[in-house]
This record gives structure tokens, sequence and C-alpha cells, in this order.
């Protein structure tokens, strides 16, 4: 069974980076989404062709919410009000959330992520 991944900001410079990493794991993972924000030109683009490794299915979406279900762990690689919004997204769905390494998820979790009931049970892993 391959572990399925999505990775927030992906098309950015470092969620290029983590996508690159996931692709060439030689543990059984895949990068099965792509999110950006609704505002970004490259929506709708294929991530291994961003990536220059031709057509692999992986479209870049805006719509976290329709793809929650279909990722084991969502690495979040973004601005803090935009983790918010994916830790809102991914608690009806089963999945970890992957946050960066600067405090802000013990932060949200503690604050901002128990005020909103949406967010109980929601697992985050500190990368």
């Amino acid at each position: 069974m391959s572990i399925r991944i999505g990775i927030t900001g992906a098309a950015g410079r470092m969620g290029r980076m983590l996508a690159e990493v996931v692709s060439e794991a030689e543990r059984p993972c895949s990068l099965v989404v792509a999110i950006e924000r609704a505002e970004s030109s490259l929506l709708g683009a294929d991530m291994g062709e961003l990536l220059g490794d031709g057509t692999s299915g992986v479209t870049i979406t805006s719509d976290l919410v329709s793809v929650a279900s279909d990722i084991d762990v969502l690495i979040d690689f973004t601005v803090p009000e935009a983790t918010l919004t994916s830790c809102g997204a991914m608690c009806g769905a089963w999945a970890a959330l992957g946050d960066r390494d600067d405090g802000f998820f013990r932060h949200a979790s503690g604050t901002a992520a128990r005020d909103n009931p949406r967010s109980a049970g929601l697992s985050g892993v500190q990368l």
C-alpha cells in the first residue's frame, strides 16, 4: 500500500522540492494532490511537467476540501493563515498534517485550532 501525499504550496520553491523528494522516495509513497492558492497562475498545470519529469496526472488545484479524502498525509508549506485553513479542511478526512518547523502548528493547536471545533482530533507531525 502506498502512502498518498498531498502538498499545499506545491508550486512554490519549497513545495516543488518536497514534490521531488516524494517522487524520488524509495518508500511506498506518491504525490497525489498538489494545492496552490486560488490566485495562482499554475492552477490546472500538471505537477510532473512543472518539475520537468513529464506528465504525472497530478493536476494543481486550489480546492483542498474536494481532494482531502484522496490523501493520507498533507504536507503544508504555506503561510500561517493558509495552514489554519488546511487544518479545517483536513478535520473530516483521515490524514496527518506535516507542518514546517517554526512552532506554528504547536501554537495553532493550542489556540486557534483548539477554538475551532472542526479541528478536534487532527494529528500534527512536526517536520
